[in-house]
């Protein structure tokens, strides 16, 4: 599903990523993204959906380029990593329904539905500026799983949101993975990434130190520790 080849970024002479190695063969896995502030997590993630492009390597999903001569994102990869410009004076119903029109091929009940995964559904026509950062997070989720990708990038899913929201997210989630949804999260909190994920790989200074399938036995925290110093060289 996705090849990520030597993938290399430099931004102003730092380099932020450097020769990154990993594939993910099939849906259905939750691969954790771990590494400190700086370690480049972000920064693939982009590359990984296009955002922002590689200085060299190249990332293929299903076997072709992410990005196609045209400059346009190829097949149903969705992500949650810099958030929409959503309108506080919309509802969110009303925001989705706006950002389903970037999409050429959205199902007509896709809003309602992922409003409803999300837990979202009493709430859909409320404004927005009214929401809580839970809720906020709640939407933006939604909005990555409007087009049902079949590869989902999610950064920093669990931060600053309250336990019920972080439960919904969890329980989301395994469901997503289980239905045949490859995700891929990066996260701080060590323990969830524990909980959820059936793989993880550790960035530290923009290379992979760490990348374990089948966490059974192994203690994050201790290998977190041993393999990832920072120094600030990447983002």
């Amino acid at each position: 599903m996705l090849e990520v080849n030597n993938l290399t970024k430099v931004y102003k002479s730092k380099v932020v990523l450097r020769d990154v190695n990993f594939t993910i063969g099939d849906g259905g896995s939750i691969t954790g993204l771990i590494g400190v502030n700086g370690a480049g997590k972000s920064t693939l993630m982009k590359i990984i959906c296009s955002l922002v492009y590689p200085d060299g390597g190249e990332v293929l999903f299903n076997g072709k380029p992410v990005t196609d001569s045209k400059g346009e994102r190829c097949g149903k990869i969705g992500y949650a990593i810099e958030s929409p410009a959503f309108y506080g004076e919309l509802t969110g119903k009303q925001n989705l329904a706006l950002l389903a029109d970037l999409y050429p091929d959205i199902e007509k009940d896709a809003i309602s539905r992922t409003l409803e995964s999300v837990g979202l559904k009493a709430q859909a026509n409320e404004r927005y500026k009214t929401y809580s950062l839970g809720m906020k997070q709640r939407l933006h989720i939604a909005y990555a799983l409007l087009n049902e990708p079949e590869l989902l990038l999610l950064d920093e899913p669990f931060n600053g949101i309250d336990p019920v929201t972080v439960k919904i997210f969890k329980d989301l989630f395994r469901q997503l993975a289980k239905n045949g949804t490859a995700i891929i999260i990066s996260s701080h909190n060590i323990l969830d990434m524990q909980a959820i994920c059936d793989r993880v790989i550790m960035l530290d200074r923009g290379e992979i130190m760490f990348d374990k399938t089948g966490l059974e036995g192994v203690n994050l925290e201790e290998t977190f520790y041993r393999f990832c110093r920072g120094d600030g060289n990447a983002q």
